[in-house]
């Protein structure tokens, strides 16, 4: 998996898929609280240096803390998704932890005026390490919102669990863009030697 960010729409499809499977292997690219916060930086998240600083003072002073709440939260947000790609009720209890965190959410706005005009900008309060996973919980609750199950897909492969959002016109899109490479390689291999 790359550290740089994907072209996903929804920023909880790339944090879902931290943890993967990749030929009948589980794969977490989550181990580290360390790992967490470069994930964060690499999504463009918590780029002020005041919010860096505190990120970073928590990866030192509650490690484990900071670890846990993200693989929490990305087990409830796959219970939740995977109900809502059924179209089955929500399960009550992740979507409550859910409720429980967009609701502790604190967000303060001021004007700022940039070379293209003015700007909103945004930041969120970080009282507490919990509050970092807030930008993720933000975006599962817009993906469910937004009303795309149909575009939310797993890869075709079964050995692969990856998800990805499906920007074709006809939703056709089967396979995460490293199967699908794959096959469009292995589609070629064939073509080339059955031509000989």
């Amino acid at each position: 998996m790359s550290d740089s960010p994907s072209p996903n729409k929804y920023l909880c499809i790339d944090f879902l898929n931290t943890e993967y499977a990749l030929k009948n292997t589980r794969v977490e690219t989550l181990t580290t609280a360390a790992q967490v916060a470069d994930w964060l930086l690499a999504q463009g998240l918590f780029a002020e240096p005041a919010d860096q600083a505190r990120l970073q003072s928590w990866v030192q002073q509650v490690p484990y803390e900071l670890l846990a709440l993200f693989q929490a939260l990305r087990a409830d947000m796959r219970q939740l998704l995977t109900a809502w790609q059924q179209q089955q009720p929500l399960p009550q209890a992740e979507l409550a932890r859910l409720q429980a965190l967009l609701q502790s959410s604190s967000r303060s706005s001021t004007l700022v005026k940039g070379a293209e005009g003015w700007q909103l900008h945004s930041r969120l309060a970080l009282p507490r390490p919990a509050a970092l996973t807030i930008p993720v919980a933000e975006s599962l609750a817009s993906l469910l919102l937004a009303d795309e199950a149909g575009r939310i897909k797993s890869c075709a492969n079964s050995a692969c669990s990856i998800l990805f959002y499906d920007t074709t016109k006809n939703r056709g899109r089967i396979w995460c863009s490293a199967c699908g490479t794959r096959a469009k390689a292995l589609r070629y291999y064939h073509k080339q030697k059955t031509a000989d």
